[in-house]
């Protein structure tokens, strides 16, 4: 697995589509929230915080394909 650097990968804003599977650190606005890394999908938009709304950013940490995306988990 390998490590993503943070220069290599654009900081993501809410609904924006996700480039790439992984865990995501989350960068909060004016936020007391305690989620600090999430799990986001590829192709799927990026959520909003349930406290600071549109103010969240995501900044990919680790590549990590979602279950989804392995053929080995495909229906027959």
């Amino acid at each position: 697995m390998r490590t993503a650097r943070k220069a290599e990968h654009p900081v993501l804003h809410v609904g924006d589509r996700v480039p790439e599977s992984g865990i995501y650190q989350v960068l909060h606005g004016n936020c007391t929230s305690q989620v600090l890394e999430t799990i986001l999908v590829r192709n799927h938009l990026a959520p909003r915080c349930e406290l600071c709304g549109s103010s969240a950013r995501y900044q990919l940490l680790r590549s990590v394909p979602h279950i989804s995306e392995d053929s080995e988990f495909e229906d027959d």
